[in-house]
């Protein structure tokens, strides 16, 4: 996922993709964090590195949304963010966390909706 985010961060150092930048830089760091990782819940873990993913894939452009794409399947891979205890609270739970920042999914060309609900 670390891979992901730094080449995300890397392709948006322009002033229009700010917002998506800085997204990247905290995930990336909360990620590299050692002690970050052992105190934060995996559902911190994934709000945290959805936000830029979910910011890339709603920018529509091309390398940011294949970027995108390929986070959501590492995130989904990784078991950093897999939890055996969920949260009480079900907005919490990765399939909904997941759907919440697939929203923009039904706007987007068949390719990618395709990649996505892979």
């Amino acid at each position: 996922m670390e891979e992901v985010l730094e080449q995300l961060t890397r392709e948006t150092t322009a002033s229009k993709y700010g917002s998506i930048h800085l997204a990247c830089v905290e995930a990336r760091d909360l990620l590299e964090s050692q002690a970050a990782l052992l105190r934060s819940p995996p559902h911190e873990l994934r709000a945290a590195c959805l936000k830029p993913l979910q910011m890339s894939l709603e920018s529509r452009q091309t390398k940011l949304m294949s970027l995108a794409v390929s986070g959501y399947y590492k995130l989904l891979r990784d078991t950093q963010f897999h939890s055996v205890y969920e949260e009480d609270d079900e907005s919490m739970w990765l399939p909904c966390q997941l759907l919440g920042a697939l929203q923009s999914l039904p706007f987007h060309s068949e390719d990618v909706q395709v990649e996505l609900l892979k």
